[in-house]
């Protein structure tokens, strides 16, 4: 299927829609992190007091971003490829 230009389309969307989600969840995660940074910590623990988690929220924003980017490469990918077949140059 992803031997043909339809084929190369329909992945380059999926992951074009994949990219999106991605930069979407980055953001929320980032948003969130900001928001945690501002609070104090209040959650007790055997240990005492513990962070509120802010460096998590970080950390899956930064993965969910280049989860995004690699989304991004597979997704223009398939679009040369697409677009190779449509000019007659075939597998590229």
């Amino acid at each position: 299927m992803s031997g043909t230009p339809a084929g190369n389309e329909r992945l380059a969307t999926y992951y074009r829609d994949k990219e999106q989600h991605l930069r979407d969840k980055a953001q929320e995660f980032s948003a969130e992190a900001d928001h945690l940074a501002t609070q104090p910590a209040t959650m007790e623990s055997k240990q005492g007091i513990s962070c509120n988690c802010t460096a998590h929220y970080r950390y899956f924003s930064t993965l969910y971003a280049q989860e995004a980017k690699d989304a991004e490469i597979l997704a223009a990918h398939h679009e040369q490829l697409a677009e190779g077949y449509k000019s007659g140059s075939g597998n590229q």
